[in-house]
């Protein structure tokens, strides 16, 4: 069932940014392919929700498509609802954005709309602030969405600078990957008691050259 979710979402329901959830009403989906750029609600806590069931996923198969949409929703859908300085915040992430369009939203008087300025600059605060919490857990959690492994097989699923040890067995493996991801392609592991594993990296689904 999950599956099945997972596939009509990114199949159908998906923005080009990662982000989820086309219409403000109800925060929800609608129908296939009802993607429109200036009513994408696209939350960025919907953004954050769509990389945890994913990775939830990967658990239970390893397949490329799933750390394909945490990636893609990471470095986008999810990126633009934070500042740079990381103290503001996004609740929606529409595409496209016209002040004028705002201000003759026929569904609500402009005096009811208090959350006007929060469509067009991001802000430290406002009345359902439940994105900064989910921001800070997304990235406190961050190391556990690159690596899985099983038995004698490790799983590369993210690519950015990280160390990762833990043990198999007897073993105590240890793995340190160097990158400037997505910035430069070049990637570099170094892996310490680990003779005779599987290393398994992820090829990007936009990848079609790579060695």
């Amino acid at each position: 069932a999950c599956e099945a979710l997972f596939q009509d979402i990114v199949r159908h329901k998906l923005y080009i940014t990662g982000g989820i959830g086309s219409s403000k009403h109800g925060e929800a989906f609608t129908i296939p392919y009802d993607l429109p750029n200036k009513e994408a609600y696209t939350e960025t806590c919907a953004a954050i929700g769509l990389i945890f069931f994913s990775s939830r996923l990967l658990l239970s198969q390893v397949d490329s498509i799933y750390g394909d949409v945490v990636e893609q929703v990471l470095y986008n859908g999810f990126l633009s609802g934070l500042s740079l300085d990381g103290k503001a915040f996004f609740y929606t992430n529409p595409l496209e954005l016209c002040p004028e369009w705002l201000e003759k939203d026929v569904d609500k008087p402009k005096e009811d709309q208090p959350w006007l300025p929060w469509l067009t600059q991001r802000v430290k605060v406002f009345g359902c602030s439940c994105c900064p919490p989910n921001v800070t857990r997304l990235l406190a959690s961050l190391g556990g969405y690159q690596y899985t492994y099983e038995g004698d097989a490790l799983w590369v699923h993210q690519y950015m600078d990280s160390t990762a040890a833990w043990e198999s067995g007897s073993r105590r493996i240890r793995m340190t990957q160097s990158t400037q991801y997505p910035a430069d392609g070049r990637i570099q592991f170094r892996l310490e008691g680990a003779a005779g594993m599987t290393l398994g990296v992820r090829i990007p689904g936009w990848c079609h050259s790579f060695r």
